[in-house]
């Protein structure tokens, strides 16, 4: 049953194997995850109350905590079943028309020295859900996104592996504050340290020349399961994928850019560094890429997005 608090109705939240109120899921201040950042982390989403490709999320979630050792992975194995029971209480909340964001993270547990010296090896999970703010993305789909490369550079590969999905994003904070002050509707793409674009905070980038997808190698950036999504939805045009190098000079002649994530799904990018990207219009890729995929969830993600742009603007 749902979280009651007082007189009203909040989410439910899973805090290390509780259902508390959402307003009851806190970390510790001593808690890993907030003394070094060491959480690893999913999003995923629903389509009509339906999370969207649970077995990958939680799939990339193994390989974080293989990769980190933050916790075992033993304890990915009850997560569907935690997702599946948050999702079917929490959407009660919501119309019919929204949709969630499901959030699942873990941390490294308590630091013993803050602990009152303590030690505790178990590791904190928790999974929460939030309504999804299509309204933010409303516009973005109708007249494109405007990518900014902020000075802020992305993460060294040889210092974090960009394939782990995790917290630890103080330069993406930066990034973002400096891109916010030449545009407040920009979203940051970052540049490696060899002037190669990598992807932005919320998701990947994906050009087309024409002929092929082309995205940053994946020993650069984190594989995102959308990414994957409109992978599959082009091959079905017959368009095939490339992962290489990209550069500005790509970006800035290729027919359409896209950005790709888990709770947008995708958005046309129309310029970058106040410059055109191609023709600075929103292409026929994309209409019929996201169509496509409006189609395999069963949702329409456009008209879903502008009913709700409507109804924060009314």
């Amino acid at each position: 049953m749902l979280a009651i608090v007082g007189d009203m109705t909040e989410p439910i939240a899973y805090l290390n194997g509780d259902w508390v109120p959402f307003s009851a899921a806190r970390l510790s201040v001593a808690d890993l995850g907030i003394v070094q950042a060491a959480t690893v982390t999913e999003m995923i989403r629903t389509f009509g109350h339906r999370p969207f490709r649970v077995d990958e999320h939680l799939a990339r979630l193994r390989h974080s905590l293989e990769v980190t050792g933050i916790a075992d992975v033993a304890i990915v194995e009850p997560l569907s079943d935690v997702i599946d029971r948050i999702v079917r209480e929490n959407s009660q909340l919501i119309s019919p028309a929204d949709d969630l964001g499901i959030v699942v993270i873990v941390t490294a547990g308590l630091q013993p020295m803050y602990a009152g010296g303590n030690r505790n090896d178990l590791p904190t999970v928790c999974v929460h859900t939030f309504p999804l703010p299509f309204a933010r993305w409303a516009d973005r789909y109708t007249d494109g996104v405007h990518l900014i490369v902020p000075s802020v550079r992305a993460m060294p590969v040889d210092v974090i592996d960009p394939r782990i999905k995790y917290r630890s994003r103080l330069h993406w904070f930066l990034a973002d504050r400096e891109v916010r002050k030449s545009d407040l509707a920009a979203m940051a793409l970052l540049a490696d340290d060899q002037d190669q674009l990598t992807e932005t905070n919320s998701g990947n980038l994906i050009l087309f020349d024409g002929e092929r997808l082309m995205t940053p190698p994946a020993s650069r950036v984190l594989g995102g399961i959308s990414q994957q999504v409109v992978f599959e939805l082009a091959e079905r045009c017959g368009i095939s994928r490339q992962q290489r190098d990209i550069t500005m000079a790509d970006v800035t002649s290729a027919n359409e850019v896209f950005v790709s994530s888990t709770t947008y799904c995708l958005l046309p990018a129309t310029r970058i560094n106040d410059q055109p990207i191609g023709d600075g219009n929103i292409g026929p890729l994309f209409s019929e890429l996201i169509n496509d995929w409006s189609d395999l969830v069963g949702t329409d993600i456009l008209s879903q997005a502008q009913q709700a742009g409507r109804n924060t603007n009314s």
